[in-house]
């Protein structure tokens, strides 16, 4: 079975263009952002579709997907002004 790439979606193009980057479909957006340590989703408020992004916590770690070992993860800091209405508050 072949893997399909969709195209950009509408929530992520605004992102991408945001932050000045460009990207050559979802997957491609989606790697870029996990590089950054974000999230991007699409969020309903009212009849239009909006940005609703997680920022990852910068540095994480715990047993990888097998359970035998650490895992450790660490994102660069981002300036997020650019981004920062859609950042989801928790």
């Amino acid at each position: 079975m072949s893997y399909r790439d969709y195209p950009v979606g509408t929530a992520q193009q605004i992102i991408l263009d945001a932050l000045n980057l460009t990207a050559t479909g979802h997957k491609d957006a989606d790697n870029k952002f996990k590089a950054l340590g974000l999230v991007v989703a699409s969020q309903r408020q009212g009849r239009r579709s909006v940005p609703a992004i997680t920022v990852l916590p910068r540095q994480g770690g715990g047993f990888n997907a097998g359970g035998d070992g650490d895992e450790w993860t660490e994102y660069d800091e981002i300036d997020t002004t650019a981004i920062e209405q859609w950042i989801v508050k928790k």
